[in-house]
């Protein structure tokens, strides 16, 4: 491999990791998707105690339904990565 595909590769893998983690940003924190807000109103709720939330994803799955469960342990696997 020459120099300038080395250099290629690099850059690539720099630019895909900056978008991954500019992404991931966003979805975590500033995102008002996937019933992270209230109905009524903008106030947005985090649940910081470790795999509390999968469990009620798990218990919950027949009220919530099949694609949100999958989203949130997908959304939970993609981010420990």
């Amino acid at each position: 491999m020459d120099k300038k595909t080395a250099r290629w590769i690099r850059v690539s893998g720099l630019l895909l990791l900056i978008i991954y983690l500019a992404m991931l940003n966003y979805f975590l924190f500033f995102s008002a998707a996937f019933g992270r807000t209230m109905n009524l109103g903008r106030e947005i709720h985090y649940n910081i105690n470790p795999f509390t939330e999968i469990r009620r994803f798990l218990t919950c799955s027949a009220q919530l339904g099949t694609r949100a469960v999958m989203v949130n342990l997908l959304g939970n696997v993609l981010a420990f990565m």
